[in-house]
């Protein structure tokens, strides 16, 4: 094995239609770590032609059957001599490309090649699913070519198998799991390959480029922890809204996010993971103390007085809501503390400062930039705020999904193991 990213090319014979164009072509067919493409010859008289196409052929190799419903010309040769091919570059546009017989016989079980997930194997069953990861290669090389070029590749695989099951449930079940994955690892794992096997031998391959494969803070499951978590998260799983699913998936992805790109923008996404998840999971009542309810008193007959003597003025009330909102100034470090308090996350053990941090990130989303006194506290500074916040809600999502077991955690520089329970105020 190569010290360079994977690189998958087939090569083929097909039909490109558009609009009433066809022509048949040779073509490659390239899957890149950041894309994929398809490489066509074309005749340089084809001077009209839209820029959507179809592609139905077959593979030189195997001569399995290939077809793609929908493709973005994106990219030709130009300025060639008359007589000569072109070089045609078709981008897939949020579709599958299928390779191999249709599925036209059950399914006996299905492959997703993991991107960005590289330790951590486990077997279990779920639902009458069996769930496998398995490495394929050599996982170590792989995750070494991973951090040496900082780009999303292939790394485990995930083996599944259902007696009954659809593709869309495969494919479903699937996607769930790489998104539990990616809670536990620190890493957006997604998958862009699928690899079904049929009955009678038959095979079925489908690419379709996933969004993820960020890295993000690391692990925070033990790798050998991985299928007690996943036995309880899955289960955890099945009981939940598809809203509270949506909320899940998009906390994770700002979790796994934030360890990406300026401090001042990885404070912004972790505080928006928080922010959103106080949202729909928080006290949503925002009442104002005792003190503020009566100064809001006096400034609303204050402002009556005004409307009265200049009644042209302010006709939508803007100038009131803008008062009565600011009255509220710190409803959204209320809301948070008391969807962690709810919780019982501790926080101060975790040194979890949630009025640092969104006074970060109201510095970041109105001014552009973090405060000095955020930037230069020595107390606190801004990298150990971003590490109790994003500790902070992966335990509460932990505890969302009823994970009961070790968290991966850091003393004296070290990395070590503690149970859960821990962190949860008794």
């Amino acid at each position: 094995m190569s010290d360079i990213p994977n690189v998958i090319s087939l090569a083929g014979v097909g039909e490109f239609c558009s609009d009433g164009l066809s022509f048949n072509a040779s073509f490659s067919l390239i899957q890149y770590p950041a894309k994929t493409v398809i490489i066509a010859k074309i005749n340089p008289e084809l001077k009209k032609y839209d820029n959507n196409w179809k592609l139905k052929g077959f593979l030189n190799d195997d001569k399995k059957p290939i077809e793609c419903e929908h493709l973005l010309l994106f990219s030709k040769t130009i300025s060639i001599p008359r007589g000569i091919e072109q070089d045609w570059k078709f981008m897939p546009l949020n579709a599958d490309i299928i390779i191999g017989n249709k599925l036209d016989k059950p399914i006996k079980e299905a492959y997703y090649p993991l991107l960005s997930y590289f330790e951590g194997a486990f077997s279990l069953t779920d639902d009458r699913w069996n769930i496998e990861v398995i490495n394929p290669n050599s996982p170590e090389q792989t995750k070494s070519i991973a951090k040496n070029w900082q780009i999303p590749i292939e790394g485990l695989t995930l083996h599944l198998s259902h007696p009954g099951a659809t593709l869309e449930q495969y494919r479903e079940k699937a996607y769930q799991i790489a998104k539990l994955l990616s809670l536990a690892s620190g890493n957006e794992v997604t998958f862009h390959r699928q690899i079904i096997l049929l009955n009678e031998g038959n095979e079925l391959e489908i690419w379709r480029r996933m969004i993820g494969g960020e890295y993000g803070p690391g692990f925070c499951i033990s790798e050998t922890c991985i299928s007690y978590y996943l036995r309880e998260a899955l289960s955890s799983w099945r009981t939940f809204s598809q809203q509270e699913k949506e909320n899940i998936r998009l906390a994770i992805t700002y979790i796994n996010l934030s360890a990406n790109g300026y401090m001042d923008e990885k404070l912004l996404r972790i505080t928006q993971a928080w922010e959103m998840l106080a949202n729909a999971w928080g006290n949503q009542t925002g009442e104002l103390t005792g003190c503020i309810r009566e100064l809001k008193g006096r400034l609303k007959e204050v402002y009556k007085e005004w409307k009265d003597k200049y009644p042209n003025e302010d006709p939508n009330a803007f100038l009131w809501s803008r008062i009565a909102e600011a009255l509220q100034w710190n409803r959204a470090i209320k809301k948070i503390e008391q969807l962690a308090n709810s919780n019982k996350i501790n926080t101060q053990k975790i040194s979890l400062d949630f009025k640092q941090l969104i006074n970060a990130r109201n510095n970041v989303a109105h001014d552009g930039k973090m405060s000095m006194e955020i930037r230069d506290n020595r107390d606190s500074p801004p990298y150990k705020l971003l590490m109790a916040a994003q500790f902070g809600i992966r335990i509460l999502l932990l505890k969302k999904l009823r994970y009961s077991g070790k968290i991966v955690t850091s003393k004296n520089g070290c990395r070590t193991y503690e149970e859960i329970s821990e962190y949860i105020v008794k």
